[in-house]
């Protein structure tokens, strides 16, 4: 039955969005240039711009807002705007990370403009140039959407007016391997699913469907802090860096707190930091306590994951009781974006902390079932009666003892690089697929968002299916030979220009390398003793989560410079150097049957 109760924290570990990536060295400073939807509010004009600065950047990130009512991509630069911004960008980049997003359309498209669309792309191109040799980061931005419906089917949609430039947008961005954030195509989305009688309330005034309130800026000025975010993950930092102490945190606190606690404990306590910290989330408190709950979630997450694990891996048949409980993860997984899409799709923008009302419904169930499960071993360890003074001198040297001998074994450092590559690849994966099928393939973003629940899915599949054979056709043997199908299905992703075959590829590349977790634990019972068992998973856990957390965020650095398609080698590395590692692990203790 412990089994069984078991597979509701596994459900619930993934059930919640990806966390942020780690921070630039820098902190950024970001120039805005643009025409009144960019610009700040004013009688006359008024955009996303005040928005996103005032309410979106945080921790030493800077902005300043040079849009102008009027403006074209003629005009910024005569009227000597462009040279006060590139000036601006001289001036700061010696202490931030000048980011320039450069957002026209409205006023280009205007017949008294008299510019073409050859004359517009040709001059956003000229722009990019001129931002990188000023020393800034250039992107840019389709232009924003009018909130004007077209009634005329009974549903009302938005008028896609600004389509050729958004096109055109884009074609610079492409030629000039600059990034670009898709705002038109989001906000039009958006527009869309909340209905014309909700979006006429971001209006300037009465009749104004250009130009934005306070409100609407900020509502647009998220989005496109969302967008970049997207493309920028190293911007976004306000979990990462508690999460990772988190996990941290139990790898140290582990060996010691092992010698007062049983099982029950472990699993209830982390269970009960997983609770305190979605119900939290969901109250949506000050931004500071806001990150520190990802130190809650990550530390239950840690304890419930070591201990879970510790006890399958004990049992009779472990192999498939890990198939098993590692392929709820995975349904977690392929479950969080499906719940975080409706939330985000429901029109009620100030109330997306809702999301985290799902994963705090299965964290009170993973509570109380874990509860009821674990509940005979719900003690403390106490010595025995006038033994108190040296039982206590006896732990510490006990747990200082187990840390020695777990950092002592090669095999708890192979384990841990084996870890190391699989969750940096996984993760890095399952983070840039949709960017590098919009980007590179020109995949529309409203079906690309599904891609993932392909990899993911087949996750889940894999490590159902293949536990067995895995485990009687030799677990060395096997997890290589996924390796391989790994490489390959990565390489048809990589060299077949074709989003239908990508999409497969990815979806089959998910369910071979689902047994690659499992295995690795059900290795590390046989070769681990018991008596540092849980402080070599502990350890192998944090090492993963680096992993897990550095090539994403390396990715994206990386993105930034050269553009999303070094996706495709990143990939291939880290699977390689996943076989690698594997086979780097001792024959002889490994199960083969």
């Amino acid at each position: 039955m412990k089994l069984y109760l078991l597979f509701f924290f596994f459900l619930t570990l993934h059930a919640l969005p990806g966390l942020p990536r780690s921070p630039a060295d820098k902190s950024p400073f970001f120039l805005l240039a643009g025409d009144s939807t960019t610009a700040v509010q004013t009688t006359n004009g008024g955009g996303w711009g005040n928005g996103f600065i005032q309410t979106t950047l945080s921790k030493g990130a800077k902005g300043q807002d040079y849009g102008r009512n009027g403006a074209t991509t003629v005009s910024f630069r005569a009227r000597g705007d462009w040279d006060t911004l590139l000036k601006k960008v001289e001036e700061v980049k010696a202490n931030y990370q000048p980011y320039v997003t450069i957002q026209f359309g409205h006023n280009d498209q205007k017949p008294k403009a008299n510019i073409t669309i050859a004359e517009y792309t040709s001059n956003l191109e000229t722009f990019v140039g001129d931002v990188r040799n000023a020393g800034g980061v250039p992107v840019l931005v389709t232009p924003l959407s009018r909130r004007q419906y077209d009634n005329s089917t009974g549903v009302p949609t938005i008028i896609r007016s600004l389509e050729n430039e958004r096109v055109a947008t884009i074609k610079a961005a492409k030629k000039t391997g600059a990034s670009y954030i898709d705002l038109n195509r989001a906000s039009t989305v958006y527009l869309n699913s909340i209905g014309p009688v909700s979006a006429h309330m971001y209006d300037l005034k009465a009749g104004d469907s250009t130009h934005l309130n306070a409100a609407g800026s900020q509502v647009f000025g998220g989005m496109v802090a969302s967008l970049i975010i997207q493309d920028f993950p190293q911007l976004g930092d306000a979990g990462y860096g508690t999460t990772f102490c988190g996990w941290f945190f139990a790898a140290l606190s582990n060996s010691h707190l092992s010698q007062y606690l049983d099982l029950g404990v472990f699993l209830v306590m982390g269970a009960t930091l997983q609770v305190l910290a979605h119900a939290l989330r969901t109250w949506l408190p000050p931004f500071p306590l806001f990150a520190v709950t990802f130190f809650f979630a990550s530390l239950g997450q840690a304890y419930q994951d070591t201990y879970a694990n510790t006890f399958v891996a004990s049992v009779k048949a472990a192999h498939r009781w890990l198939g098993f409980i590692h392929a709820m993860y995975m349904a977690g997984c392929l479950a969080g974006p499906f719940i975080s899409t409706a939330v985000a799709s429901a029109g009620v923008r100030s109330r997306w902390e809702l999301f985290y009302t799902a994963p705090l419904g299965l964290g009170v169930i993973n509570f109380v079932l874990v509860v009821i499960a674990f509940r005979e071993s719900l003690a403390l360890k106490r010595p025995a009666h006038g033994e108190m003074d040296s039982a206590q001198g006896a732990r510490q040297k006990g747990a200082m003892q187990e840390i020695q001998k777990t950092l002592a074994q090669p095999s708890v450092w192979i384990l841990s690089l084996y870890f190391f590559f699989f969750l940096g690849a996984v993760i890095t994966a399952g983070g840039w697929i949709v960017e590098y099928l919009v980007h590179v393939r020109n995949g529309d973003l409203n079906d690309m968002g599904y891609v993932p629940a392909g990899f993911y899915g087949g996750g889940f599949l894999g490590r159902l299916i293949l536990a067995e054979p895995t485990y009687r056709w030799g677990e060395r043997r096997m997890v290589f030979i996924y390796v391989l199908l790994c490489v390959g299905l990565e390489l048809v992703f990589w060299l077949v220009p074709n989003i239908i075959t990508e999409a497969v590829a990815i979806s089959l590349l998910g369910f071979f390398s689902g047994p690659f977790f499992a295995t690795g634990i059900s290795v590390a019972s046989k070769i681990f003793t018991v008596e540092i068992r849980s402080s070599a998973l502990a350890f192998i856990f944090v090492l993963g989560q680096v992993g897990g957390a550095i090539f994403p965020a390396v990715t994206g650095v990386m993105a930034a410079k050269v553009g999303v398609s070094v996706l495709q080698p990143m990939l291939v590395g880290l699977l390689g150097a996943t076989g690698v590692s594997w086979l780097m692990l001792p024959k002889s203790r490994l199960h083969h049957d």
